[in-house]
């Protein structure tokens, strides 16, 4: 009896002295040896799915299914703090991506308008004063040529664009200058000097119907020489009307 009593007594001692702080350090300890058992395990497959995406030859199913298995057992292994800051990564790349997509569209529509819009109305005005070949009006112009936003009377912007052409030129006394000139006001211009009549119809400084079908150059004299004789005398002299 008395050494049940002793027993008792030392049950009743070892129950007491073990807290629930014991318990709760008991069961993490447990829980950590289970973490790290588990972990190491997750490790140990993970070297094991890198290196064979590294040597195995793969179909891009394949490849893709690995990924995606390497991925989870990556992010299993990472701390919550860890997995948020992958997560935030992950969206601001995407977001970077989304991003700089849309400014290449954003970029790739306004150069079609811009290119659209400067071709279309060159070659417009070259039809409209005569150029032979508006193609080679637009080469000619298109380099010097921008869109511009039109302003309103009060200065303020009106959403509508129009095409300037930085035009050389030379003023009344032979000074050159720079200037910002419509598409109309250029070609206008162009048309007027010297070293642009050849791409113009009928206004070729290399002959009268330079620009023209042959058939039609022998009626452009003869209508020249019952129209305007003095002309016609001085263009002969000069040479830029030759008769075969």
């Amino acid at each position: 009896m008395a050494d049940e009593n002793v027993d008792s007594t030392k049950v009743e001692n070892t129950k007491a002295t073990f807290t629930q702080e014991d318990l709760n350090k008991y069961l993490a300890d447990e829980r950590r040896k289970s973490e790290n058992k588990y972990k190491k395990a997750n490790e140990s497959l993970l070297d094991e799915l890198g290196a064979l995406k590294g040597k195995a030859a793969l179909t891009q199913s394949e490849r893709d299914e690995l990924d995606g298995r390497i991925e989870h057992l990556q992010s299993q292994l990472m701390t919550k703090e860890e997995l948020s800051k992958r997560e935030k990564e992950k969206l601001a790349k995407e977001h970077e991506s989304r991003l700089s997509e849309a400014l290449k569209q954003q970029e790739h529509w306004k150069h079609q308008f811009t290119e659209s819009t400067i071709s279309g109305a060159i070659t417009g005005k070259s039809v409209e004063y005569g150029v032979m070949t508006p193609q080679h009006m637009v080469a000619i112009l298109r380099p010097n040529t921008r869109l511009v936003e039109v302003l309103s009377e009060d200065g303020k912007p009106t959403g509508q664009y129009t095409p300037l052409v930085k035009f050389y030129d030379n003023d009344e006394k032979g000074n050159a200058v720079t200037l910002d000139l419509s598409v109309d006001d250029a070609i206008k211009r162009m048309k007027e000097m010297d070293q642009h009549r050849n791409l113009f119809k009928g206004e070729g400084s290399s002959g009268l119907g330079a620009n023209t079908h042959s058939s039609n150059k022998s009626s452009s004299i003869l209508d020249l020489l019952k129209n305007d004789p003095e002309k016609y005398r001085r263009l002969r002299k000069e040479g830029k009307i030759t008769l075969s």
